[in-house]
């Protein structure tokens, strides 16, 4: 996991949020952090950094498209066609239209020997499982850079293919002091903080794990709108004395107003606002 929003984000809010964040210890805060960001993330059902997925599996289909399960596109690596046939047809980017946004593959059925004629015109295939298509991807609001070099554990530094770009549909990129980035191919993932920038050097925590070259290490994009529902979040763990209140009178005692929130104390409905236009649908 990355964390969706920094410290120094948050020290930097103004209201409530701001004020709890500047008042608590650092541990207090990275742990707030952690944890809401884990909510945001369990409550759209999507993770807010580049994800690689490396076998998903489709049904071949008559139309001229293919919409892949997760959303927004990072990058296309591969699509192989019938992958548990006898022969295995592997495809590269240009041989689709991709719409980023939408995740969403059109097949240039035009030309002989694409995708769509070999989907189409195959021949029979023996086997099981044998009439799919296979897809390697990265998807989600982030980016991915690979390592131009294997990184022993231990170590403080690791250099990138680039630390910069712009993933087509989502804002540019850069790799700066304090940006998180993950290496989830590892069996078990680890986020690396980065201090300093030299270029494609990198300085940064010290790795726990070894890492090889060529490996994607993945960033987050959330939106401002993630990072301020992530906030609200931090802001409510942080000022957890607060979380029984309600953000509506429902009564009066001796002088003194009586709230009570509604629904859950962690999602509250400004937060829920945020984030809907994010929350996966799974059908």
């Amino acid at each position: 996991m990355i964390p969706l929003v920094t410290a120094s984000y948050m020290q930097s809010l103004g209201g409530s949020p701001g004020a709890a964040a500047a008042a608590a210890s650092s541990a207090a805060l990275s742990a707030a952090i952690n944890v809401a960001s884990r909510a945001c993330e369990s409550y759209c059902q999507r993770s807010f950094y580049g994800r690689g997925w490396s076998d998903d599996r489709y049904d071949p289909i008559s139309r001229h498209s293919l919409s892949l399960r997760h959303a927004p596109l990072i990058q296309i690596n591969t699509v192989t066609l019938f992958p548990d046939g006898p022969s295995p047809q592997v495809f590269t980017p240009a041989s689709f239209d991709i719409d980023y946004r939408a995740a969403r593959l059109t097949f240039q059925y035009n030309r002989n020997g694409t995708f769509y004629s070999r989907l189409f015109n195959a021949g029979p295939f023996g086997g099981a499982r044998a009439d799919l298509i296979a897809v390697n991807y990265f998807a989600g609001y982030g980016f991915v850079a690979p390592l131009s070099a294997a990184a022993a554990t231990g170590a403080t530094s690791i250099t990138l293919t680039q630390a910069s770009g712009r993933v087509p549909g989502q804002k540019p990129w850069a790799v700066t002091p304090g940006t998180y980035i993950l290496d989830s191919g590892l069996s078990t993932e680890e986020t690396i903080t980065v201090s300093a920038v030299a270029g494609t050097a990198l300085t940064c925590s010290e790795l726990l794990y070894d890492h090889a070259a060529g490996a994607y290490l993945s960033g987050s994009l959330a939106t401002e709108d993630v990072q301020m529902a992530c906030a609200i979040i931090v802001g409510n763990l942080l000022s957890i004395g607060d979380l029984s209140k309600e953000q509506e009178m429902v009564g009066r005692l001796g002088g003194y107003v009586y709230t009570q929130r509604k629904g859950g104390a962690l999602i509250t409905h400004e937060v829920k606002e945020l984030l809907a236009p994010y929350k996966e649908i799974v059908v």
